[in-house]
């Protein structure tokens, strides 16, 4: 097992590197068929990797197990929603604005969520 600040570290980077691919994915400029880049849902997909195994990295080094507590399974929840934001930007092109509104709520949310465990 790592040590918790590399699960930490691994963790945030993750998070800095989805929000940055979906900041690009936002303002991104189409190819012909309406597509955006294609490096910028990869490094989506790597920014998607990095919190999900930083995330269950810093729940097995605090020792939360199964059943897991509320907060953790809204940030899951959240996860989800970060996982799949792609999906609306490419298939109905929704404005950046909304989606941005949408990133913003779900940072708040998820620092609110871990606040409840941190003492």
């Amino acid at each position: 097992m790592l040590p918790y600040e590399v699960y930490k570290v691994a963790h945030l980077v993750g998070l800095a590197v989805l929000f940055a691919a979906l900041g690009g994915l936002l303002f991104a400029a189409r190819d012909v068929d309406g597509k955006p880049p294609r490096a910028l849902l990869v490094l989506h997909g790597v920014g998607v990797v990095l919190m999900l195994v930083g995330g269950f990295g810093l729940l097995a080094r605090n020792g939360i197990q199964w059943p897991w507590p509320n907060w953790v399974l809204v940030k899951a929840g959240l996860w989800v929603v970060l996982a799949a934001m792609p999906w609306p930007i490419r298939k109905f092109g929704l404005g950046g604005a909304w989606i941005a509104l949408v990133l913003a709520a779900s940072v708040g949310v998820a620092v609110v969520m871990v606040r409840q465990r941190i003492p």
